[in-house]
């Protein structure tokens, strides 16, 4: 089944490592996903970390985000954003942003000795505290879940308002609510540095600006 396309992720991509090949692209969500060869095959080498070799624990989690170069053209509504908002939180004209959660957990019953795999989000937007913060919750309900956890979080994540600057958004995702505020290219107001709290309610609250930052 198709889905809309959201201006606010393009595709989650969930990258394995297997022995006879190596770095796959095990699932791409939506499906309707266009991505070339080229991208595909620069996408799986990139989603895993440098170095992940640190054998002395079981379990390795790492989030890191990467620039995957494409030809793709941004949205009308994308163009439309970028002509409102602060210049380092337009879409990129030329890239995709991966943000990524990498798993390595140790498993006898597998060949090489552990699992490892990639939770990737493709976004052409530099939202970076905001997608670590998405990335961060996310992943580890997929790890668990599989896929019916990526079809519930994309199908909320179609019913988010458009892009727009200088609105608070209100955006739930698997049981969290991110707060999000984009500033306008004219605005004053500080909005580089995150502010992220949570809620002891059922229904996490997660307070975020989506400023430029590492991790």
């Amino acid at each position: 089944m198709d889905l809309k396309v959201s201006p606010w992720i393009a595709a989650i991509v969930i990258v394995n490592f297997e022995i006879e090949k190596g770095q796959v692209i095990e699932l791409l969500y939506p499906e309707s996903t266009h991505l070339t060869e080229t991208e595909k095959n620069n996408l799986v080498y990139m989603a895993f970390p440098d170095s992940n070799s640190n054998s002395g624990k079981n379990e390795i989690r790492t989030h890191f985000h990467f620039n995957l170069r494409t030809k793709q053209p941004l949205s009308h509504q994308q163009k439309s954003f970028n002509r409102e908002c602060k210049q380092d939180l337009r879409a990129d004209v030329g890239h995709y942003y991966g943000y990524t959660s990498f798993l390595q957990v140790k498993d006898p019953t597998i060949k090489r000795g552990y699992f490892q795999k990639s939770f990737v989000l493709l976004s052409r937007l530099p939202f970076h505290n905001f997608f670590y913060e998405l990335v961060n919750r996310w992943a580890p309900i997929y790890f668990q879940n599989g896929v019916t956890a990526l079809e519930q979080g994309y199908d909320q994540i179609l019913s988010w308002k458009k892009l727009a600057v200088n609105i608070s958004f209100q955006l739930p995702i698997l049981g969290s609510v991110y707060q999000v505020f984009i500033p306008a290219a004219n605005t004053i107001r500080n909005q580089t540095d995150s502010s992220v709290t949570s809620s002891s309610s059922s229904e996490t609250s997660i307070i975020s600006s989506v400023g430029s930052c590492s991790p």
